[in-house]
């Protein structure tokens, strides 16, 4: 995989049924939803909670993650309503070197076992 086109923009991503993008601001309550949702992130112990008070952090980290080329995470949402966050995909642990990346996904519950995830990371 050439990872380099991964830093030019964020990512703009889209199949018949999703499309991935930035996340923005209008998706606070969903992200919110997410971080304290323990199966969405269950192998992730250290997974921040996020609230109206810190939330700001979370964009903060998106930004300094992709403008670092550390890693990017996007949202997942619905191309039949573009503005309906459905979870996020993270592509990260880039080694330039192989080209290799990890993906790592959370959905809101009610997006679970619909192949949304599977659809992400094709």
């Amino acid at each position: 995989m050439k990872t380099e086109w991964l830093f030019d923009n964020f990512p703009f991503i889209s199949t018949d049924r999703i499309t991935l993008c930035k996340i923005q601001p209008t998706d606070k309550g969903s992200i919110i939803e997410l971080s304290r949702d323990l199966k969405s992130n269950p192998y992730i112990p250290s997974s921040p909670d996020f609230d109206k008070y810190n939330i700001n952090e979370f964009f903060s980290s998106v930004d300094s993650g992709f403008s670092g080329k550390k890693f990017i995470k996007l949202g997942i949402y619905k191309n039949s309503d573009i503005n309906e966050l459905l979870g996020t995909v993270d592509i990260g642990e880039i080694n330039h070197l192989t080209g290799g990346v990890e993906i790592s996904f959370a959905l809101l519950n009610n997006y679970r076992g619909q192949g949304i995830a599977s659809d992400a990371v094709s």
